[in-house]
């Protein structure tokens, strides 16, 4: 692993890290019927959802495959839907299919708001202090705005990284000063601002799944592993929710999205095939090397047979067999 790169790991294990998300979508539902609209539309429960408050959640077609995941923040007039780069332009397109008599109006604030995700061991003791007068949230999905040293930004809470971390969002006009202002408050806190490697690594040895790497549009969302955190089971219909129904009563998927430890050096690449006594099972989406465990890791699918904690499968990379155990 490239020495940098570890040192920016150690750092933002022991003290934290900045990140720059700003080019995640970010899309503003208003309107009289903006929650009860979009509540109809994806997979979780937001109609009894206050302002100030949120959740994770995916939009999907009516054979319950991903168009988009999101994180759904609602406020008081408007909701906010943020979603992975590259998907907001498709993810508004489809929901505005379904506008017919609803009073909802759907546009794209990604050009006028830029973001920056505060993750680590000290990043709650740094926002107490930097927002003492106009607080923050302390729990996933709460959200306010509130100040950095007089500078205004709307804090949201995440879970991140199998922890917590907090997305600060700012007008894209006062990007370069706000970025400049939180990196010197934080640089006393050993701080920093960090590469987007990081968090890749942070991900995947977290095993946390990406919409767009390790599942996509063709993914039946049970098969992503996600339901827990983006499903209400006993809400009522949106689109997908008959087949997600009976998924969960039967069991009917024929592979999940799941981890993978490797007992070897080499880190496989998206698509290399994953196997058991020579029968190919699944195929790995992302892999990193894990600083943490000291051996590559990596995200894959397995068929569902297979899908057993400890077991022992090969990964085929450049035509070599890896070790690897399944981690559920």
């Amino acid at each position: 692993m490239d020495k940098l790169l570890l040192e920016q790991y150690d750092n933002t294990a022991k003290h934290g890290a900045i990140f720059d998300v700003s080019a995640r979508g970010k899309i503003e539902l208003s309107g009289e019927d903006a929650v009860s609209f979009l509540h109809r539309m994806i997979t979780n429960d937001i109609e009894h959802l206050g302002a100030g408050s949120g959740c994770y959640a995916c939009f999907l077609t009516n054979q319950a495959k991903v168009i988009a995941d999101m994180n759904v923040f609602v406020l008081e007039k408007t909701v906010w839907l943020d979603v992975e780069p590259g998907y907001r332009t498709k993810a508004i397109q489809a929901l505005e299919k379904f506008v017919l008599m609803d009073n909802v109006k759907i546009e794209d604030k990604t050009e006028a708001f830029s973001s920056r995700l505060l993750f680590g061991p000290k990043a709650q003791v740094f926002l107490q202090m930097m927002t003492k007068t106009t607080g923050y949230p302390d729990q996933p999905f709460r959200h306010l705005c509130s100040k950095i040293k007089d500078m205004g930004c709307h804090i949201i809470c995440l879970p991140v990284f199998g922890s917590r971390g907090w997305l600060l969002v700012f007008p894209k006009e006062s990007s370069d000063s706000f970025h400049q202002m939180l990196a010197q408050a934080a640089a006393s806190f050993d701080i920093q601002p960090m590469p987007g490697e990081i968090a890749e690594i942070l991900r995947v040895e977290n095993g946390v799944p990406r919409f767009g790497v390790d599942f996509d549009e063709t993914t039946i969302v049970m098969e992503a592993g996600i339901e827990d955190r983006a499903i209400s089971f006993d809400k009522g219909c949106y689109p997908g929710q008959e087949l997600v129904a009976r998924m969960d009563s039967r069991v009917k998927f024929a592979k999940k999205l799941t981890m993978l430890v490797l007992n070897d050096e080499q880190i496989p690449r998206a698509n290399d095939p994953i196997q058991k006594e020579g029968k190919h099972i699944g195929r790995i989406t992302s892999a990193v090397f894990s600083p943490k465990l000291m051996k590559p890791v990596a995200l894959g699918f397995v068929m569902r047979d297979y899908l057993i904690n400890g077991n022992e499968v090969e990964i085929i990379s450049d035509g070599k067999p890896c070790r690897a155990k399944l981690k559920i």
